[in-house]
């Protein structure tokens, strides 16, 4: 009988080492789960803290050329008469300014930043009711491209564009009161 309480015990002290080992292996599963997910919190804080430096560089940068330019910038933003060269100039750094928009949406878009890119198309459809220049050089620059797309048989995708447009249309129908122009539309 002594021997088989032995056996019982012994029988048991195995299933019980057999429940805490498949215990650790659990715990180790979640263990290892929770600490991915704070990983890929760490890697998703980590580049959106990259996507605001190099907002900031753009914005400098694109100060820089304003700056340099600024009596063309002004007057091109207001839509004025430009000499060719003068209007290759401007046209260059409105490119500049909308290109600007269009990576900070596809920045958006690529980090699942659910009502950023929305934003950054209605902030450019703004941009461009409040400066008649700017709309003109968006125009160009929209038409050139799709242009090129149809001239090496593409179809462009213009999702930005449809997004801005709709905002644009927007404004156009809702005539919203203009601030004091800034001039810094980037």
């Amino acid at each position: 009988m002594a021997a088989d309480h032995i056996a019982e015990f012994d029988h048991l002290r195995s299933e019980n080492w057999k429940d805490i080992a498949e215990l650790i292996g659990i715990a180790a599963i979640v263990a290892s789960l929770i600490f991915v997910g704070l990983q890929l919190k760490q890697d998703r804080n980590i580049a959106t803290a990259e996507r605001w430096s190099y907002n900031d560089q753009r914005a400098a940068s694109l100060s820089g050329l304003v700056t340099a330019n600024r009596d063309l910038w002004v007057k091109g933003l207001k839509g004025e008469e430009l000499s060719e060269v003068d209007q290759a100039a401007f046209q260059s750094i409105g490119v500049a300014v909308i290109q600007r928009h269009e990576n900070e949406m596809r920045r958006a878009v690529t980090l699942s930043y659910v009502d950023r890119p929305g934003l950054i198309a209605k902030t450019l459809a703004y941009r461009l009711y409040q400066y008649p220049g700017l709309r003109r050089v968006y125009r160009v620059y929209f038409d050139e491209r799709r242009m090129e797309a149809a001239a090496f048989g593409r179809s462009p995708n213009f999702t930005f564009r449809a997004e801005v447009e709709g905002a644009l249309a927007e404004l156009d129908r809702s005539s919203p009161p203009m601030p004091e122009p800034t001039y810094a539309p980037y």
